[in-house]
């Protein structure tokens, strides 16, 4: 008779905690389909994977998840190597459980062949690099290194030319087989098998051919200058070689990893969640990913450069900028790789895009207009994998994307690209206000230190022959501003005004509309022992006879901004004014009040910024003896230094018919800790060192004239950037009159 169950046992095994224990063990893969699968272009190929206990499948291409692929099986129908060559894996999950348990399986390598498919070179070709050989037969891959060439045959084994060395660097060991990727940058060469391991020929320096032993289970290599990197079918990553700068110590950062590069002391790594690693030396900004990068794709390094690809085709790139090298190209690419100094990218329809140095010829767009499949940017020298049968039907050439308006600061780096068509690829020709600019011949153009005669109307001719016949197409023009690094931000002035006494405070904004903040303060003064006006008002005239804004008590909504620029508060209720218009061109205000006393008005620069800019700053009010005199307070934000012209106009007014014009007005400029800087009485006159503006000055700054041995004054001075100044005007031997202050930035 058998023994009766014991009842814990029987709960348990009639619970549903077994079946959770039971489902979180993970499945047990049984079979997978072959390492190694060459397909037919055209045709179709299915992976499988079986496992036992499973039950959830996820299949990924190169580390990412295939939307919809969630069965033991995986089709790849109509293949083609732009979309489907690479490294798969199924992950197999026991989901039923509470906490699921996952195994991944090994890498299936997928390679796309056809007897149509044939190796095309540009660039130099000094060590027969470029010449390839003729028995060369169903070639599936490629790599470029210093100055040799290396191609995977369909049948998994690889051939190579080009310049040998002692190190036969072009010859593969022999008995190399079943070989699914290739890897080469200098002048060595790494090989991966379909069984997960790696092999290396060639220089042999600091040991950058010999994997660490034991290495296994790697789905993707990468050759730097002297180390190498292996990604692992388990998401991590192991380097090797030269280590100088740390570059083949995988920080902790680089897990979950599906993609590696290797450039020159330095390594990148791609994570599954779209982000990208990188360590080793930091020179040139090579480590410096942009820190909002995100969604890439793939990647790719060569020396101090690195681009990412990302999942809306677009290009993003950092590193050296030398030779336009980041300029990458607008439009949607499938495939992009980096060379010396240059790259190439590869266009859904098979067209091929290079940017970067171009002497050599290796950033160069080729000739021929097969449908390229693949392609390698290496030493100066180019490599693709073409379709013979396939052939990128002429078009003439046609802008698709016109450059954009730019504004640049005065030394700055000036940025146009433009995206154009054609078959075959277009050349290019950059124009600055219709003259042609020698060199500008790619699709983008850099001028890395911009300068003010180099503004202007700039536009691009797109070229391409079709037979016998020019098709020339031009962009539409993009309009480039160069403004000074340094601007005038602010203006105040403060007088005694009084019971119908008007001060007015003049602007002119250039570029593109600015936000200002506009003030008169009196019952604020009094906080600061002035007795200030009880309750002024601010009218703002844009050349018409009416206001186009007014404020007599200002909005508390506008304590913020007061904050924002640094101004002092004003008491909540008071009778302070102040306005907060958008502006550009030139702006009249007028400060007035209902009786006697000191005001404070103030024109603040709200937007900052390089869009817009005041270049003229004026006040007009009665210049009086003692503390009355007239002072007016400016600022230079921005860096580097400013030129102005200041001036202190009394009898060039009369010609305005102002009457009561101060008759000899003498100015002085004082930095903000007190110091005389300069001082003027009449402007043909000098004082002490100070430059004597000239005629020519007023005019190059649409400054109206003085007459001649006129009483007026106005000095040339160079100022610092990031500090404030007065001006203070009064009149020779304490006489009294209208006056005008002005403030012309000179650029």
């Amino acid at each position: 008779m058998d023994s009766p169950i014991p009842l814990p046992l029987l709960f348990l095994l009639s619970s549903p905690l077994l079946a959770s224990l039971l489902s979180a063990q993970a499945p047990i893969i049984t079979s997978i389909t072959a390492p190694r699968q060459i397909v037919e272009a055209g045709g179709s190929v299915t992976l499988e994977v079986q496992a036992t206990g499973a039950t959830h499948y996820q299949w990924r291409r190169n580390g990412f998840a295939i939307p919809g692929a969630t069965a033991s099986t995986l089709t790849l129908a109509a293949a083609h190597p732009t979309k489907d060559n690479g490294w798969y894996q199924a992950i197999v999950s026991n989901q039923s459980g509470s906490s699921p348990a996952t195994t991944r399986s090994a890498a299936i390598f997928v390679l796309v062949s056809s007897a149509n498919y044939q190796v095309r070179h540009w660039g130099i070709n000094k060590y027969g690099e470029g010449s390839i050989p003729a028995a060369l037969s169903r070639p599936v891959g490629l790599a470029g290194g210093w100055a040799h060439s290396l191609a995977i045959t369909a049948a998994g084994t690889v051939v190579g030319w080009g310049y040998q060395g002692p190190e036969r660097r072009a010859s593969p060991p022999a008995g190399l087989s079943d070989v699914v990727a290739l890897s080469a940058l200098t002048s060595y060469s790494l090989a991966l098998r379909a069984n997960g391991t790696v092999l290396g020929w060639g220089l042999n320096d600091y040991g950058e051919t010999r994997p660490p032993a034991g290495l296994r289970d790697v789905v993707a290599i990468a050759a730097g200058y002297d180390h190498a990197l292996a990604l692992r079918s388990d998401g991590t990553v192991v380097g090797w070689g030269l280590n100088s700068s740390g570059q083949t110590t995988i920080p902790p950062t680089a897990v979950d990893i599906v993609a590696i590069a290797a450039g020159e002391q330095y390594s990148l790594a791609l994570r599954a969640d779209g982000t990208v690693v990188a360590w080793g030396l930091a020179k040139s900004g090579r480590t410096e990913v942009p820190a909002t990068l995100r969604n890439v794709r793939a990647i790719s390094v060569y020396m101090e450069n690195s681009i990412a690809l990302l999942d809306n085709r677009t290009l993003v790139s950092w590193g050296s900028t030398l030779n336009q090298r980041n300029e990458v190209p607008l439009g949607t690419l499938v495939q992009a790789d980096l060379g010396l100094n240059y790259g190439l990218g590869l266009r859904p329809n098979g067209q091929v895009v290079a940017w970067g140095e171009v002497s050599l010829g290796g950033g160069v767009d080729p000739r021929f207009q097969e449908e390229v499949v693949q392609l390698v940017a290496a030493n100066s020298f180019n490599l693709a994998l073409v379709d013979t049968r396939s052939v990128i039907p002429a078009a003439p050439a046609a802008v698709t994307r016109d450059p954009t308006p730019q504004i640049v600061e005065t030394g700055g780096t000036l940025r146009l690209a433009v995206l154009a068509e054609g078959s075959p690829s277009p050349t290019y020709q950059w124009l600055r206000n219709g003259q042609a600019i020698a060199g500008a011949t790619s699709f983008a153009y850099v001028d890395p230190a911009i300068i003010k005669a180099e503004a202007g109307a700039y536009e691009v001719v797109v070229t391409n022959v079709i037979g016998t016949t020019t098709h020339t197409q031009k962009s539409a023009a993009a309009n480039v501003e160069v403004v000074p690094t340094s601007r005038l931000s602010n203006l105040s002035v403060r007088t005694s005004l009084a019971p119908a006494q008007v001060l007015t405070l003049g602007a002119v904004a250039a570029g593109q509309p600015k936000t200002f903040l506009i003030r008169a303060g009196g019952p604020a003064l009094n906080a600061f022992g002035l007795q200030g006006m009880a309750d002024p008002r601010l009218d703002l005239y844009r050349g018409t006879p009416s206001p186009s804004g007014s404020n007599d008590d200002w909005n508390p909504a506008l304590a913020s901004v007061f904050q924002s620029v640094g101004a002092f508060p004003y008491a909540a209720g008071s009778r302070d004014a102040a306005l907060n218009p958008s502006l550009t061109g030139a702006f009249t205000v007028e400060a007035k009040g209902t009786g006697p006393g000191a005001v404070l008005v103030e024109a603040y620069d709200v937007t900052g910024g390089i869009t817009g800019r005041l270049v003229n700053l004026s006040a007009r009010n009665q210049v009086g003896t003692g503390d009355d005199i007239l002072i007016a307070g400016f600022a230079i934000s921005g860096t580097g230094t400013k030129q102005v012209l200041i001036r202190a106009v009394g009898p060039g007014l009369t010609g305005f018919g102002v009457p009561g014009a101060l008759a000899d007005p003498r100015l002085a400029v004082f930095s903000s800790a007190g110091a005389r800087l300069a001082e003027n009485d009449n402007w043909g006159t000098r004082i002490g060192t100070a430059t004597l503006a000239t005629a020519a000055n007023f005019s190059g700054v649409g400054a109206f004239p003085l007459n001649a041995n006129s009483r007026d004054a106005a000095i040339l001075i160079t100022l610092n950037a990031g500090a404030s100044y007065t001006v203070q005007v009064a009149g020779v031997n304490n006489t009294t009159g209208e006056a005008l202050i002005e403030v012309y930035e000179v650029f």
